[in-house]
């Protein structure tokens, strides 16, 4: 009996230490997984940080129809900037900037005829403003036409299609009607809810329909590029004179 109780009283130096080793055990695996998870929160911590460095060195592009489009943040939006060759009378080539506000490749805007310009570089752009006036942004959203076109080398005069109106606001009557010899840009009301561009002869007639005149702008801008791209490398300008 004394033997068994004294074998029994020699064991228990073994068990207290099992459980120190568990303790030991417990405690560099909680001090693992606290170290790391601090290696986690500094990797993620300096990918954070790096985030914009890291994908600014690659723009995303967007093609369309041949042209190549930059996606660009600015002011909290997202703008496709798109550089496109001139060739300047002086032999040397180079980049004309175009920003849009909206994807080109999803603008559904229709255009009837080539957006092509013969003759001289006399161009005349006319706004309804008495059926557009109601528009909100109007003011910005019809300037992109002129300053485009200014842009490519054309000498812009601005009008109005009313002769009505023109002459109550002192204003110059251009229409494709009364100025059949002149390119004229006219931009209209869609009486009938859809938005397009026409081209006929020296005509170009930019329907509006539900105000959507930003659309049809950089539609207009995109396309008149596209259309004359050959010239634009070889003369510099969208007309040969």
């Amino acid at each position: 009996m004394e033997h068994s109780q004294e074998k029994q009283h020699k064991t228990e130096p073994l068990s207290e230490d099992k459980k120190e080793k568990k303790a030991k055990l417990g405690f560099y695996l909680v001090l693992g997984f606290i170290v790391g998870l601090i290696v986690l929160f500094l990797i993620f911590s300096i990918f954070i940080g790096n985030f914009q460095v890291w994908f600014a060195k690659k723009p995303v592009q967007l093609t369309y129809q041949g042209l190549s489009f930059t996606l660009e943040a600015m002011n909290g939006l997202t703008i496709y900037h798109l550089n496109y060759p001139l060739l300047h009378p002086s032999g040397k080539v180079f980049y004309n900037n175009l920003l849009l506000r909206n994807d080109p490749s999803k603008n559904n805007v229709s255009v009837e005829g080539r957006l092509t310009f013969e003759g001289d570089n006399d161009l005349y752009v006319s706004v309804d403003s008495n059926n557009l006036r109601v528009c909100p942004n109007i003011l910005r959203d019809v300037s992109f036409i002129p300053y485009f076109m200014v842009n490519n080398f054309f000498n812009v005069s601005t009008g109005n299609t009313n002769a009505t109106v023109s002459q109550t606001d002192n204003l110059t009557y251009y229409s494709c009607e009364n100025n059949p010899d002149k390119n004229v840009i006219a931009i209209l009301p869609s009486f009938n809810n859809v938005t397009r561009i026409v081209h006929t002869g020296k005509c170009y007639k930019i329907y509006v329909a539900n105000c959507d005149l930003l659309n049809a702008s950089e539609k207009f801008e995109v396309q008149a590029i596209i259309d004359n791209q050959e010239k634009l490398l070889t003369i510099g300008r969208f007309t040969p004179n």
